[in-house]
């Protein structure tokens, strides 16, 4: 066993490839990049088959095919996923706009029923006390049984209206004239701006399904063959988008096909006083149901957007998912790995057109106060479903360098295995590892988990006294790093003759860290110690063999009283470089000059000198030649 390092020390071999199990290497371009930690939980971006042999499938691709997906690909598919949401985000806003329009709501409420409506405004007039519930639960349910959208023109089918921004309304008047074909979209506009010109609370909502994030081999070698130059073939089962105000606007309201493909969808939110929440309702061809879901899981959508008369919108895709947390969460930008731009990304989205002011009962019931047991973290019924989970892990999904901490009972058991919390779970890290993050392990303190080291590294190093198994610890058996004080002027060392300065708490008392390139030598010229000072390591080119780690240098670290000094110097030093760089350069312009005036005498002396003495004959007029003319 190694011992455990001491303040300002490294372990025995602090550069050992094996104490640096938990930093992924750089990502290199090409078929071989993976785009992150090997140990990447199931709702990254993309998923690694392996197939023995040759399916029928992969028959005609090229012998040098990709294997796997590439981080490229990865990327590409996660900005065509944000691109088609953003799309139908401002799709959807643009029909919200129409629903609230003065034009609309005066088509639609010339729809409604002159009783429905005089009954309405009673209710409603100016001077009432607010509305009972009752009134309005019955005056809704009232509209919803009344609510007929016009049919299909009669006659041979007219061409659909373009469906560009300039001409929604347009081809939304069309259709409530009843002179034009509904597109999916037109019955839940109808509905909506009916329920808002009567007084009513409603939402216009829209199901988002953009492609999925997690890709397959032969989806990420399409994608690699594109960027290459050669067009991707369509896969098979991918329909033509219908032409709509998003790309691929799906099927219209209605009772659900099981054939009903994934996209688009929308539909009408209207608040019930008398309930307290939501009424999700779907506008059909005769009359107006309660939106019952899909027909199948893989059609759900994994964002559920809802815009209300003013234009906020709101994320709801909680209120409609069948199991948010363990299955339609992993299908979101929330499950990207290693990228926080990307996880906030939809929220950041959906927080420009964010309500304004909140705290009526209808936010209420969005929050999740009115909302019951949907909100609550179910616990998966797959054991493939727990490695993503956010609530809930096994002990056969924790990684390498996890374990649960502190020791708590499961909370329940799936096919014999016990079901832990994942807030319970807790990184374990090597000694160098904690350094490397400014902490170290205290003495004596047992490890939490072993490990195996690299078989690379065993067989590069056949000592028999080499410890095979790697020990790891968790934050709880460390404490924060005290560097040795500069003594004397002295800058205290490791025993690399550097000083480790992965995170500026390293720093050592009384000294001060220099990143400038040319400090050493200047602290060289005036006498000053300086020790370099390591701030990362490159996992770069290390080879087959568990080769180690480059320590990364980055500026020296010196004594806080010579820092000021040591500043002026280089500045100094700068400003004598600027004007050598003049210099030179003003040195090699007056070199040219003087080549070019030496040859154009040359030139002029041999064209005088070769002119005057040859013999010209009679009648023979020469012409100057060039030199690619001559034999």
């Amino acid at each position: 066993m190694t011992a455990p390092p001491t303040p300002g020390a490294h372990p025995a071999d602090p550069y050992d490839s094996d104490d640096f199990e938990d930093v992924p290497p750089l990502p290199s371009p090409g078929c071989g990049d993976s785009g992150g930690d090997d140990d990447e939980e199931v709702p990254g971006l993309g998923t690694v088959e392996v197939t023995v042999g040759r399916s029928s499938d992969d028959e005609g691709e090229g012998e040098g095919e990709c294997r796997r997906v590439t981080a490229r690909a990865r990327a590409i598919r996660r900005s065509h996923h944000m691109a088609d949401l953003a799309c139908h985000a401002v799709a959807a806003r643009l029909l919200n706009w129409v629903c609230s329009s003065d034009a609309a709501q005066a088509l639609a409420l010339s729809l409604v029923p002159p009783a429905a409506a005089a009954r309405i405004a009673a209710h409603r007039a100016p001077g009432q006390r607010a509305v009972r519930r009752e009134w309005a639960a019955a005056d809704l349910r009232h509209i919803l049984a009344a609510h007929r959208p016009p049919g299909p023109p009669a006659g041979p089918p007219a061409d659909p209206p373009a469906p560009d921004a300039g001409d929604a309304l347009g081809a939304f008047a069309a259709f409530a004239a009843g002179a034009a074909a509904p597109r999916p979209w037109h019955r839940p506009m109808l509905l909506a701006a009916t329920l808002r010109v009567l007084g009513f609370e409603a939402r216009l909502c829209v199901g988002l399904a953009p492609p999925p994030l997690r890709l397959t081999v032969r989806e990420g070698a399409a994608i690699e063959r594109a960027l290459r130059g050669a067009a991707p073939a369509a896969p098979p089962d991918e329909a033509p988008p219908e032409p709509g105000p998003g790309p691929g606007p799906g099927p219209g309201p209605g009772p659900e096909p099981e054939s009903e493909p994934p996209g688009p969808r929308y539909w009408v939110e209207a608040f019930d006083l008398a309930a307290g929440r939501w009424l999700a309702l779907d506008a059909r061809r005769d009359g107006v149901a309660e939106h019952r879901g899909w027909a199948r899981r893989s059609h759900e959508p994994a964002y559920v957007a809802a815009l209300d008369a003013d234009g906020a919108m709101r994320d709801v895709t909680q209120r409609y998912a069948a199991d948010f947390a363990n299955v339609t969460r992993r299908r979101r930008l929330e499950s990207v790995a290693g990228d926080e731009r990307a996880q906030t990304w939809w929220q950041r989205l959906v927080g420009r057109w964010a309500p304004a002011a909140a705290g009526g009962e209808s936010d209420d019931d969005d929050d999740g106060r009115g909302a019951g047991p949907a909100q609550a973290p179910a616990m998966p019924r797959r054991i493939g479903d727990f490695a993503g989970s956010p609530f809930y892990v096994l002990e056969r999904n924790l990684r390498h360098n996890e374990v649960l901490h502190p020791p708590a009972p499961p909370v329940g058991s799936v096919r014999g295995e016990h079901v832990f919390l994942r807030e319970n779970v807790r990184p374990v890290r090597s000694r160098a590892a904690w350094l490397r993050l400014g902490r170290v392990v205290r003495d004596g303190a047992p490890p939490a988990k072993k490990r195996r080291r690299a078989r690379a590294r065993a067989r590069a190093d056949p000592d028999p006294d080499l410890d095979l198994e790697l020990e790891l610890f968790g934050e709880w058996q460390t404490d924060a790093f005290r560097p040795a004080p500069v003594v004397a002027g002295r800058v205290p060392r490791n025993a690399h003759g550097s000083v480790d300065l992965f995170v500026p708490a390293m720093l050592p008392a009384g000294a001060a860290h220099i990143a400038d390139p040319g400090a050493a030598a200047v602290c060289r010229d005036l006498g000053i110690d300086a020790a370099p000072a390591i701030v990362a390591f490159d996992f770069r080119h290390r080879g087959g063999g568990g080769g180690a780690a480059t320590p990364v240098a980055r500026g020296v670290v010196v004594p806080a009283e010579a820092r000021d000094l040591i500043l002026d110097a280089l500045r100094e030093t700068s400003r004598a470089a600027a004007a050598q760089r003049a210099a030179d350069r003003d040195a090699r312009a007056l070199a040219h000059w003087a080549r070019l005036l030496r040859a154009l005498r040359v030139r002029a002396d041999v064209d005088a000198t070769f002119a005057s003495r040859s013999a010209r004959p009679n009648g023979v007029a020469f012409a100057p030649q060039r030199l690619g003319d001559r034999g």
